[in-house]
């Protein structure tokens, strides 16, 4: 919308105008305005969902099917250099 609005001034010879016709000056932007809304209203949705309980679940790491422990990486290594326990 403000980039038609641009449009419509640059036809009127206003300084600037063009700039929007450029999409990493309005990349630019929507990167500032992203970072100044999460500082203004990240603490305060922060506190909002601690304040109703919303939060993920932890996993038991212990469980994990796919993280190997340091045991299982010795085991596997010892078959590929021929060393025995």
């Amino acid at each position: 919308m403000l980039y038609y609005f641009f449009r419509f001034l640059g036809n009127f010879g206003i300084p600037g105008s063009g700039m929007w016709s450029y999409i990493s000056f309005r990349s630019l932007l929507a990167f500032i305005l992203a970072l100044l809304i999460s500082a203004w209203f990240g603490a305060r949705f922060i506190k909002y969902m601690h304040r109703h309980h919303i939060s993920e679940t932890q996993r038991d790491a212990s469980i994990d099917p796919y993280l190997p422990s340091a045991h299982d990486w010795y085991d596997s290594m010892a078959g590929h250099a021929g060393i025995c326990r």
